[in-house]
């Protein structure tokens, strides 16, 4: 028996893991529980109504929150949860209703602005409560006073300062009293958020893309700076919404809002927000370690933690300024929205598909493909490694949905030729400098002193494995199957090898080792990538990706 170390990444396309792919995993975070829900680029009722519970502390008829840890990794926007209920409006019970609609209407002593970022002088076109009378332009907030209009200008200027860098005009104040910008200052506690933004459509059809609401537990603890400004956490947190209120110019309808993919609509609002202000939310370090570094979620059914791959597009030149809203548009115009947005950002391109997978090992002494971008990323954050045996046939199978990941750790087989095929591709580092990328089918041989047929063989002298490493894969858009095959390169020779103390390494069969994956790209060529070690001989580092 050959002892292997094939520490082996994975990255395919379209259905379930199957068991032994597996390992007993740690306990999930709370929110880690509830956003496995998310399937097929949408939200499910049961997900939506158990995010909404859980971020605004709230009883809901009917609903358990999962339980779990709280990782730290939650959202303080409440913007996706709310449009994940609103997009279930129907099926939800009058008294599901009735209690999402108290985050929704302003309360009786909630102040409410309306803004024009277009103006030349940005101020309140009107201040406004509830009753419709005018109210003070000055509030205690947090004991001390602090001017409503520092709140008030952070917004416009937020406003003012993003559309422009998105390539969009500033959103307008809008007409008579339907304006495009309100900013709600509300008596009601958010919970876990801080803030959220809503599109809304009146019963004239004239749809308003910018209402903000800032929660009081947000705008009681704010002070404003000597400079006269609100705090680094608030600017950070008001630029997401902002970016929020940009994508609904894009959709510019309620009902298509409520079906752009989340891992587009939240994963693109932090990622913008974090490196345009240099501010990370609170969920960030948490978001890459229980979210992201779980390669397996296929990037279509995340939220939040496509943030990671938004940075791999970075790193990679892509300039998501100028590409981030022809590629919401793209998204907005076509059925297939995830596919559509990924291929103006050329998210399947080689450059990404050969280092998504391999950058999870984050290996720096190997420097790229075997490393991770990304702000707020944790020296910490590790991808978790599978343990895995090759076995005789069928084999260790399995399966990946698409564009997601996994790790491999091959730990021993029988035979000394392993041949790695695929219809994506594949990729090795064999933790010595040595390495093989992008290729469809390689053999390598697991042995130091090499695998040349002896003497008297009727292959003599024939190399059947004339690379010494170890083997990766990377899967691809319909479904990627590829296979690890383990033999005896002398029986291969033409001559039968010594009998071994295993029934099994006596068959007259070759061993196999077969990995079955689903590529992770719908719209992709290829695969992604496994990393695979050889104990004892090496360790070997392998993808597949298709």
């Amino acid at each position: 028996m050959s002892l292997l170390g094939l520490l082996v990444i994975v990255g395919v396309v379209a259905t379930q893991v199957l068991p032994q792919f597996l390992v007993p995993k740690q306990t999930d975070t709370v929110w880690e529980s509830i956003t496995s829900g998310i399937q097929n680029d949408s939200v499910p009722k049961q997900t939506a109504l158990e995010a909404f519970a859980y971020l605004y502390k709230v009883n809901l008829p009917g609903v358990t929150v999962p339980g779990g840890r709280d990782g730290g990794d939650a959202p303080t926007s409440g913007s996706g949860a709310l449009r994940w209920v609103q997009a279930n409006w129907t099926a939800l019970t009058p008294d599901q209703q009735a209690v999402i609609n108290r985050y929704t209407t302003p309360g009786p002593n909630d102040r409410i602005v309306h803004l024009d970022a277009t103006a030349s002088a940005p101020s309140p076109a009107i201040v406004l409560a509830v009753s419709r009378n005018l109210v003070p332009a000055r509030a205690q907030l947090g004991g001390a006073p602090v001017d409503l209009a520092t709140v008030e200008q952070e917004l416009l200027a937020d406003i003012k300062h993003i559309g422009p860098k998105l390539g969009l005009p500033p959103i307008s104040q809008g007409s008579l009293l339907w304006k495009n910008v309100t900013l709600t200052l509300s008596q009601t506690d958010g919970g876990k958020t801080l803030l959220q933004t809503d599109a809304v459509q009146n019963l004239a059809g004239v749809y308003s893309p910018c209402n903000v609401t800032i929660w009081k537990n947000a705008w009681a603890n704010e002070t404003v700076a000597s400079d006269g400004s609100v705090s680094p956490t608030l600017h950070e947190l008001m630029t997401h919404e902002v970016i929020h209120c940009y994508q609904n110019v894009i959709w510019n309808d309620v009902s298509l809002g409520k079906v752009i993919p989340t891992w587009i609509t939240e994963g693109t609002a932090l990622w913008l927000a974090a490196d345009d202000t240099g501010i990370q939310e609170s969920m960030i370090p948490a978001m890459w370690q229980n979210g992201y570094f779980k390669p397996e979620i296929a990037l279509s059914n995340r939220s939040y933690d496509a943030f990671g791959f938004y940075a791999l597009l970075a790193h990679k030149g892509r300039d998501l300024w100028s590409l981030m809203v022809p590629a919401w548009k793209a998204a907005a115009a076509s059925s297939e929205h995830s596919n559509a947005f990924i291929a103006l950002l050329q998210g399947d391109a080689p450059d990404i598909r050969n280092n998504w997978a391999e950058s999870y090992l984050r290996q720096s002494d190997w420097g790229d493909p075997w490393l991770a971008y990304g702000f707020g990323l944790p020296d910490a954050a590790q991808v978790v490694r599978h343990d895995a045996q090759a076995q005789p046939s069928p084999g260790w199978t399995g399966s990946l949905l698409s564009r997601s990941n996994t790790v491999l750790n091959v730990s021993s087989s029988y035979g000394e030729v392993v041949t790695i095929s695929t219809d994506g591709l594949a990729s090795v580092h064999d933790n010595s400098g040595n390495s093989d990328t992008a290729f469809g089918s390689e053999r390598f041989c697991t042995i130091a002193g090499g695998c040349v047929c002896p003497k008297g063989t009727l292959e003599a002298g024939a190399d059947m494995a004339s690379h010494k490493l170890s083997i990766p894969l990377r899967g691809g858009i319909q479904r990627t199957v590829w296979r690890v095959a383990l033999q005896h390169h002398r029986r291969e020779a033409g001559r039968p090898v010594r009998e071994a103390p295993d029934a099994a390494a006596d068959s007259d069969e070759p061993l196999w080792t077969q990995l079955q994956h689903l590529q992770r790209r719908p719209a992709s060529p290829h695969g992604q990538l496994l990393p695979l070690r050889l104990p004892g001989r090496g360790r070997v580092h392998a993808s597949a990706v298709r």
